[in-house]
């Protein structure tokens, strides 16, 4: 086995596997265009997530001959992303979930 390549991300499976994701995504914003919105907040903040992340990730093994505040700068990027990812999964859960079970 080819050490080296322990340190490298797998671009196609990550490619790949975020793509259909986002396709799938796309699918369900279809599906609710005449429909209640309902995860609509989530969909739209996976969509930018893996986005982004994908792209961070395909740099990502161009990074490792780079400086380490570079590699860190763009790891912190996607820390970030995951974090705004989750303030729209809380904010659909505040607008969907949590009148009607305040109201209970």
């Amino acid at each position: 086995m080819d050490s080296s390549q322990f340190l490298k991300f797998n671009l196609f499976e990550i490619t790949l596997t975020s793509l259909l994701v986002v396709a799938f995504v796309l699918l369900h914003f279809y599906n609710i265009l005449t429909e209640k919105k309902q995860y609509y907040y989530v969909s739209i903040g996976l969509v930018i997530y893996l986005l982004t992340s994908t792209v961070l990730y395909l740099i990502g093994n161009l990074s490792l001959g780079l400086s380490d505040n570079l590699k860190y700068l763009s790891w912190t990027l996607n820390a970030f992303l995951f974090v705004v990812w989750q303030l729209f999964i809380l904010y659909e859960w505040k607008v969907s979930f949590y009148k009607k079970a305040a109201l209970s």
